[in-house]
């Protein structure tokens, strides 16, 4: 994983996060290091975002795209929040976003749904049916080196979440390998080896941006390394202002 990687990125997207809205920078660190890893690989492809609210994933997938990728976003109403950090986005990142205002169920998503994604975030609705229906539709879009992300799994205000994740992702083909503050990472199963191997890889630069505690377990028959990571806004920082970095 790339230094000089993070550090743009981490320029690119601090400007646009909102910082009252809940994605927290444990997480921010490991977008940061998964988008890190597929430019280390290779992976190249659209993004696709599903629940969008006020944009606190969305921004920073932007800021992730190359220059001939896209962002799909859906949500079925787009916040004044988001609307208005939009508004400032440079026109060449603009002109490679598209909101659709519908339910992640609507028939006009039919070509969305047939495409394939280097990087697909499931957080729309939170009901087991809801997600097994988005998990149904969507998980086919996750390209053969992709991840999938889902939001608020084992979240205890949201156990139907759990629920269709612990269902649907025996059958989806795709099996876990990060597990970060509510959020699950998964991947074609030779794929998910070498992004775990890679993540063991980069914990030198990750403890540089904070205390990092890590280990595997064992979920749904995968080996699956769990983060804890105590990177601050300061540390974030570090990125941007100290040449050591």
């Amino acid at each position: 994983m790339q230094r000089a990687y993070l550090k743009a990125l981490h320029g690119r997207y601090w400007p646009y996060r909102h910082h009252d809205v809940p994605f927290p920078i444990e997480s921010v660190v490991a977008w940061y290091t998964l988008f890190a890893l597929q430019d280390d690989l290779g992976v190249t492809g659209d993004v696709l975002e599903m629940g969008v609210e006020h944009g606190g994933t969305a921004f920073l997938a932007m800021m992730a795209l190359r220059d001939s990728e896209r962002l799909e976003m859906i949500d079925i109403k787009k916040s004044p929040r988001f609307a208005d950090k939009a508004a400032a986005l440079p026109q060449d990142v603009a002109d490679r976003i598209v909101f659709h205002e519908c339910s992640t169920r609507s028939e006009t998503l039919s070509e969305i749904a047939a495409r394939q994604f280097r990087f697909v975030h499931i957080d729309a609705g939170h009901s087991k049916a809801d997600v097994l229906d988005d998990m149904a539709r969507f998980v086919p879009c996750v390209a053969p080196d992709g991840v999938l992300c889902l939001d608020d799994v084992f979240e205890i205000r949201w156990p139907g979440v759990t629920e269709a994740a612990l269902e649907f992702t025996p059958q989806s083909g795709l099996v876990p390998f990060l597990f970060v503050n509510r959020k699950l990472y998964l991947a074609h199963p030779s794929m998910a080896a070498t992004y775990r191997a890679k993540l063991v890889e980069s914990h030198a630069i990750l403890q540089d941006l904070g205390p990092l505690r890590a280990w595997t377990e064992t979920m749904l028959g995968a080996p699956t390394m769990i983060w804890k990571h105590g990177a601050t806004a300061a540390t974030l920082e570090r990125l941007v202002s100290q040449e050591a970095l």
